[in-house]
């Protein structure tokens, strides 16, 4: 025997009703219009702030962080609410905790359609963006526009999240400047972004290129484009006032406009100027350049970064 509470509402009175129903389900009580019933849980059975939702047999309302049926998985990435079937499309916010329980809540916006992997965004440029991404070290560690329409994460949550013992895959989505309707995944395995003490340098697996699309077949791989005066491999992120590129003569990130892990210099280049500021050069504009090479000109708009659970 179940004890129900149903709770009858209409446009101006809320009603409270204790029945002692004789079937399990209580289908006696949910049959009737506006009728709604919860059932106490097994004890212990929610934790972490959650509530029980007896009709779904699971716990809602976890605290900022937790997921799973009963609140009780640590959510480090966005993988965790995918795996939890929190979401199974398209893009939305969640808090998670990259660094562990003990590290501090982040608020990140989630995706679980890419390749069916939970992805954790990492940075977004606009087609029409003007943000400066131009920032200081200490911006690009700590993250900027966080949860605008143009962000970047932060260098130290992207290190947590890709160190918590997880593999993880770098996912570059890109828009042509010309055709929005355009677009092209990139995928980078293995990816590993060190502390700040190593300057984040950054080591990912060169791309597996889909080219099942024929539009995209000379996308190209910008980020081992050019090979070891370019790739991105194994080198440390370099903003205007921190200088850790291989370049003998000059500063990157100034050069570039941007905050990125420059080689000598660079063969992509998403977190420059766009558009263009008055007297820069092209080279600091934003742009994928074995993109630009096949279309004649720098090409990309639209871009995004995404940190996903490899598969």
């Amino acid at each position: 025997m179940a004890t129900c509470t149903g709770f009858g509402y209409g446009e101006t009175v809320c009603i409270l009703g204790n029945r002692q129903m004789n079937n399990q389900n209580c289908s006696e009580l949910i049959t009737a219009p506006a009728f709604v019933y919860y059932e106490e849980a097994p004890p212990g059975f929610c934790l972490n702030g959650g509530r029980y939702v007896a009709k779904k047999r699971l716990c809602i309302n976890c605290s900022p962080g937790w997921t799973g049926q009963r609140c009780e998985k640590l959510a480090q990435g966005c993988e965790d609410y995918c795996n939890a079937h929190v979401r199974s499309d398209g893009s939305y916010w969640q808090y998670i905790r990259p660094g562990g329980a003990a590290d501090s809540l982040v608020f990140v916006r989630c995706t679980c359609y890419i390749r069916s992997m939970g992805c954790t965004m990492l940075s977004k440029r606009t087609f029409n963006d003007s943000d400066n991404f131009n920032k200081s070290w200490a911006e690009y560690k700590d993250g900027f526009n966080t949860s605008g329409d143009s962000m970047w994460l932060g260098l130290e949550t992207l290190h947590k999240l890709v160190t918590n013992g997880r593999a993880y895959t770098l996912c570059v989505e890109l828009h042509a400047k010309t055709n929005h309707s355009i677009s092209k995944k990139i995928f980078y395995d293995n990816l590993l972004v060190e502390d700040e003490s190593n300057n984040y340098r950054i080591s990912l697996n060169q791309s597996a290129l889909d080219v099942s699309d024929l539009r995209f077949k000379n996308w190209g791989d910008a980020l081992f484009a050019g090979g070891e005066n370019t790739s991105i491999y194994n080198m440390y992120f370099s903003t205007y006032d921190r200088d850790n590129d291989q370049s003998p003569e000059s500063n990157c990130a100034s050069d570039y406009g941007g905050g990125w892990w420059f080689n000598n210099c660079t063969s992509a280049n998403l977190n420059g100027f766009w558009p263009l500021m008055p007297g820069q050069p092209q080279t600091a504009l934003k742009t994928w350049n074995t993109v630009a090479k096949k279309w004649g000109g720098p090409a990309i708009g639209f871009t995004k970064l995404y940190v996903c659970a490899t598969k």
